[in-house]
């Protein structure tokens, strides 16, 4: 990349003027603001402000919208944006089929080449063993890795290919590399996911019927040419080099495509009635059992013998043969010739989909059913207010739309809320599947972890009849006896893609909704309305993008004669949160970081010789998503020694969670004591900071209803985690 920057002539360094062709610092940065934030109309009423005109106030350099742009235009970018047009053959479109795209390749090379992640990248494969246990955490780490690895020729580079995609008024496509750590491509800010493609999203001249099937073979055509050479790359390798600029034997497996359940229904080329992981059919989704995966080898086999009976153009015949095996009526699906790509393992387990939106969809209405709407709303706005997770003020239940983060804060409380308002057998289904949503989220997932992980997934299907014996199950028709849900199934493969792939959340599919909005909403927007230019307004746009974040960087780099190269030592056993180019800046050029990004960390307890006059708290806060340990999200308060505490902490008794084991909590209940007066107060005792050992939230127990009088509590549940 430094490479490639360096011999573009527009941008070698110039001692006079770094920032040419503006004038300097200060003229970048006001074209920069114009450019990203405005319209070209507004653009050019901003130029002939009379502002502009008082005396002895300069004018930029440039004076029209075209001339900035243009100037905008010149700067250099990486890989060039195409379109290209697209037909089938007797069948015709509403509008003409339009892919505005790039070479994959090159974009992967841009992004192994990144000196910004020169210290945050993996080449090869490692196992992490902690007392005699396996520790499954980035792709690195997992078997795929080690599988892969042992079919490359000696000292090969393995470049994991990891895509995203999603669809809008256009299907985008997003591409990113296993190298880089997980805890730097997880955050779309890092500019570490690329856009390659937006696919077209038309509307053919034909049939309702036959839409679908047309429209899916037009997106596996488009991503064809756009992954072409990677997928050549993929079988024969190539040559690029990494960050430090040595060449490297590099080849490009695809080794995950994250998008939500229609999108690997449509990767995999099967029904909509079928699992895209494994041969498991709609009446197979409620048994609780793992099927045999369905295969790269099985689906093509089952295409080429229909079509060798059958013309695939033939959409009626075909489609009604391929539904009857389960297949979708796509007949050339992308990653055929992809090799080591099978996408009962590349479609891993979303989290984001599977997870949380498998909650709200499912579990959260079951609860609703069986508890009803208002209690459940007020079992919820009657919690105390925590910090880090969203208050139901209103409840949940008038909430239209929510995020995978509102279901998640969600899924915190919710066993506790509905303990002893329905049936233990019901509250240990919910908490089975609870338990399975938060240990698929662990950032290092272990054997041991793994088998809590299977257990608790098989403890629901032990206790989800329980659930359909008080009727809270129900659909359009009325009440459900079955449990036919396609992402319940897909539950079933989260403890062997961990194993194949490595933890679940470096795929989380909260990345590609985020960059749909920096790449699709936030963008295009700014496009002129003429349709007939819409696709050439779309490059120039994209382009110009990408091109001022480059220059941007690399313009503050070597004006001050800083190194392009990211040589920033960073310890492993620091807790830190990964921001690559802030660190490179910071290092560089600490006086151009002007803002506070990250919380200073706290480690350890405050120390026992502080006088109780200077400090009565100390707030130690750990990151919990570090890639090599592990720490709970928590806010921590210890109280030092002091005569004031001795009433600041009540005395209380605790339950065992063996007392319920439907709830399988501590409950914690206050003791009262009566005064001489007849006033009731909460009895006081001393803790001392060395038993101070972990933060807990705590909620009222509500038992069979809200009572009226929940403003001040005197029994909570919790869980020790």
């Amino acid at each position: 990349m430094s490479g490639t920057l360096e011999s573009k002539p527009s941008l070698r360094y110039n001692s006079i003027n770094p920032y040419c062709p503006f004038t300097d610092q200060g003229e970048w940065e006001l074209g920069k603001f114009l450019v990203k934030n405005l319209t070209q109309t507004q653009i050019m009423k901003f130029l002939k402000l009379k502002w502009f005109d008082t005396p002895n106030r300069a004018r930029p350099s440039f004076t029209t919208k075209d001339h900035l742009l243009d100037w905008m235009d010149s700067l250099p970018s990486f890989t060039p944006w195409k379109v290209s047009k697209s037909e089938f053959k007797g069948y015709k479109t509403v509008h003409p089929m339009e892919l505005v795209w790039r070479d994959a390749l090159q974009v992967v090379q841009q992004l192994f080449s990144d000196p910004m992640f020169a210290n945050h990248m993996t080449f090869n494969p490692y196992v992490t063993n902690i007392k005699n246990q396996c520790k499954y955490g980035d792709y690195m780490s997992a078997d795929m890795a080690w599988k892969i690895q042992d079919y490359l020729l000696l000292g090969a580079t393995q470049v994991p290919i990891i895509l995203g995609s999603d669809k809008t008024p256009m299907h985008l496509v997003f591409v990113t590399i296993g190298n880089i750590d997980s805890e730097v491509h997880s955050k779309a800010t890092l500019r570490a996911w690329c856009c390659v493609a937006y696919i077209p999203v038309v509307k053919f001249r034909i049939h309702q019927e036959y839409q679908s099937i047309l429209q899916a073979r037009l997106w596996h055509k488009c991503m064809d040419l756009v992954f072409a050479n990677l997928k050549v790359a993929a079988n024969n390798g190539c040559f690029m080099p990494d960050p430090s600029r040595y060449i490297c034997h590099v080849f490009t497996p695809l080794v995950t495509h994250v998008g939500d359940l229609p999108e690997a229904t449509m990767i995999a080329a099967v029904s909509k009635n079928s699992s895209p992981l494994t041969m498991a059919i709609q009446a197979d989704f409620g048994d609780g059992i793992l099927h045999p995966p369905h295969t790269r080898s099985h689906t093509l086999k089952l295409i080429v013998g229909i079509s060798q009976n059958v013309d695939p153009w033939d959409l009626d015949k075909f489609q009604k043969v391929a539904k009857a095996v389960n297949l979708s009526g796509v007949h050339m699906p992308y990653w055929c010739d992809w090799k080591f790509a099978c996408p009962s393992i590349f479609l891993a387990g979303k989290v984001l989909h599977t997870c949380h939106k498998f909650f709200a969809d499912h579990p959260l209405k079951w609860i609703k059913e069986a508890l009803g709407d208002y209690e459940l709303d007020t079992c919820f706005m009657v919690q105390h207010k925590q910090v880090g997770t969203r208050h139901f003020t209103k409840g949940i239940m008038h909430v239209n739309q929510m995020t995978g983060r509102e279901h998640r804060d969600i899924q915190c409380t919710i066993v506790a809320s509905i303990a002893g308002a329905i049936p233990p057998r019901f509250i240990r289904a919910i908490h089975s599947l609870v338990d399975f949503f938060y240990l698929a989220q662990n950032p290092v997932h272990s054997p041991q972890y793994l088998q809590s992980l299977v257990q608790a997934l098989s403890d629901f299907h032990s206790f989800k009849d329980a659930i359909v014996q008080v009727e809270a199950r129900k659909g359009k028709k009325g009440i459900k006896e079955d449990f036919f849900i396609l992402k319940l199934k897909l539950l079933q493969s989260f403890d062997g893609t961990i194993r194949k792939l490595g933890t679940l959340m470096q795929f989380s599919a909260d990345m590609t909704e985020r960059l749909l909005i920096t790449h699709c909403k936030n963008l295009f927007p700014w496009m002129s309305q003429q349709i007939k230019d819409f696709t050439e307004q779309c490059v120039r746009i994209l382009k110009r993008q990408e091109s001022m974040e480059i220059f941007d960087l690399y313009m503050l780099l070597t004006s001050h004669g800083a190194s392009l190269v990211n040589a920033i030592h960073v310890e492993d056993e620091d807790v830190t949160i990964a921001n690559p180019a802030l660190s490179w800046v910071s290092c560089v050029l600490p006086d151009e970081v002007k803002s506070i990004h990250v919380v200073k960390i706290l480690a350890g307890t405050p120390s026992m010789g502080a006088s109780s006059h200077e400090s009565s708290c100390q707030v130690a806060w750990c990151k919990h998503t570090h890639r090599v340990m592990i720490f709970p999200l928590e806010i921590v308060i210890l109280f030092l020694w002091t005569p004031q505490a001795l009433m600041a902490k009540p005395q209380v008794a605790l339950h065992s969670p063996d007392d319920r084991p439907e709830l399988a909590m501590w409950t914690v209940e206050c003791t009262y004591t009566q005064e001489e007066n007849g006033n009731c107060c909460r009895k006081g005792a001393v803790i001392r900071v060395t038993d101070v050992m972990h933060a807990v939230e705590l909620i009222p127990v509500y038992g069979e209803a809200v009572a009226n009088n929940k403003e001040s509590y005197h029994t909570f549940s919790t869980e020790f985690v």
